[in-house]
């Protein structure tokens, strides 16, 4: 605000005098010392190894980080760029996604920069096991009993806590959500599990929402024909976390992938086997800055998902395939299914023909199924693919305006 000189100008009462020297005299030196810095210009390898916090800061913002404790003990943190009193939008990542994830590309890209730029108060949302939630009331990561959940939790737990923490913080009543892949998935659980919170949603918009998930690459089948296998591996080895952070080994996987590594093709083409083919959106010299900031998750919250891929036409919670051990977690010895009718926050859904996570005929099915849907998107690219709504050059354009002009309506 001091750097603005009608910003100051209201501030100082509207003497255009007074506002004239003090502007000249007092605070050209202190804007031109802030503006440098945000100005200056880092390496790529530098920026790569910032966190949620430095990066939004060196984009020239401010930043909050407020920490709270979900119901079953897990301590998570929400990053802010406050606007106090404006509306609070909550924006909520994918599976192996964090804050890092919405920040890392500058205001220009970040659909985050562009919601406090339209006047509301931003709060990103982390979850349990992520790089920003691996804190417990009485367990460590290293406890397997850390590792023992899906996005079955998040749903339950985590996503419920952070609107009540924003709503208790902001005064507001609700809170505008917007979510991402499994942030769509969550907001389903939570709609059909606890619908009490649905009222606190004044309105939810899903890029690439997440329900059921018919799949047919090769990738996905192959891996769910062997879930069972590859979760006993992953268990016998003592390994409960997926893509743990190691700085030296992100920093080996990030110069194999970057520009002028003979490997770089493979990198992307892994990309998008997974999400589907986008050469055209895709920045080549962001890729290493994309694989240094994924971020960790549960081999269990991978399970769940292949759950989805293996019972096509199944929306339920995590089936521990021990009837003992479901008893105890859900009371029944099958794992209950979700109610999307259940779910009554109104609800608009973005998705793209080229997502192989989100394809269209599971769209339709959540868009019938849900019984207060106030809008649906095709996207209009055809290319348009999974990671695309998150870091594709022409986002703003295709999705990023929309959901603005939503959020404004909303307001």
């Amino acid at each position: 605000m001091l750097c603005d000189r009608r910003k100051l100008c209201r501030m100082l009462g509207g003497d255009s005098l007074v506002c004239v020297l003090v502007y000249l005299f007092v605070l050209i030196d202190y804007c031109g010392v802030i503006e440098g810095a945000r100005q200056r210009r880092i390496s790529q390898k530098e920026l790569e190894a910032m966190n949620a916090e430095q990066l939004i800061n060196y984009y020239g913002y401010n930043v909050e980080s407020h920490r709270f404790v979900t119901y079953d003990g897990y301590v998570l943190t929400l990053h802010r760029l406050a606007r106090p009193m404006a509306r609070p939008v909550l924006l909520q990542h994918g599976v192996m996604g964090s804050t890092e994830t919405w920040v890392m590309q500058g205001p220009k890209r970040d659909l985050p920069y562009m919601m406090y730029e339209a006047g509301f108060d931003v709060w990103i949302g982390n979850v349990r096991g992520n790089l920003y939630g691996r804190n417990h009331v009485n367990m460590s990561v290293l406890d397997p009993k850390f590792w023992e959940f899906s996005w079955h939790e998040m749903g339950l737990y985590d996503l419920p806590g952070m609107l009540d923490y924003i709503i208790q913080w902001t005064g507001y009543p609700d809170v505008l959500y917007v979510g991402h892949s499994m942030g769509t998935t969550m907001a389903y659980v939570m709609g059909s599990m606890r619908p009490e919170y649905n009222r606190k949603i004044r309105v939810s918009i899903h890029m690439a929402p997440v329900a059921y998930m018919t799949l047919r690459e090769f990738f996905y089948l192959y891996y769910v024909k062997f879930r069972t296998q590859f979760t006993r591996m992953y268990t016998r080895n003592g390994i409960y976390e997926l893509l743990p952070r190691n700085k030296y080994l992100r920093m080996i996987q990030a110069d194999l992938c970057r520009d002028g590594s003979p490997f770089q093709w493979i990198c992307i083409d892994m990309f998008f086997t997974l999400t589907g083919a986008d050469w055209e959106q895709l920045n080549r010299t962001m890729v290493p800055m994309y694989l240094r900031h994924a971020s960790p998750s549960s081999i269990q919250t991978l399970d769940h998902f292949s759950q989805l891929i293996a019972r096509p036409g199944m929306f339920m919670a995590y089936d521990y395939k021990n009837i003992r051990k479901n008893y105890e977690k859900y009371g029944s010895y099958e794992p209950p299914t979700y109610n999307l009718s259940r779910v009554t926050a109104p609800a608009v859904l973005f998705y793209a023909k080229n997502d192989f996570l989100s394809r269209q005929v599971d769209v339709d099915r959540i868009s019938r199924e849900l019984p207060n849907v106030v809008g649906k998107k095709l996207i209009q690219y055809r290319k348009f693919n999974h990671i695309d709504y998150l870091w594709g050059k022409y986002s703003k354009k295709l999705v990023y305006d929309d959901i603005i002009n939503l959020l404004r309506l909303y307001s």
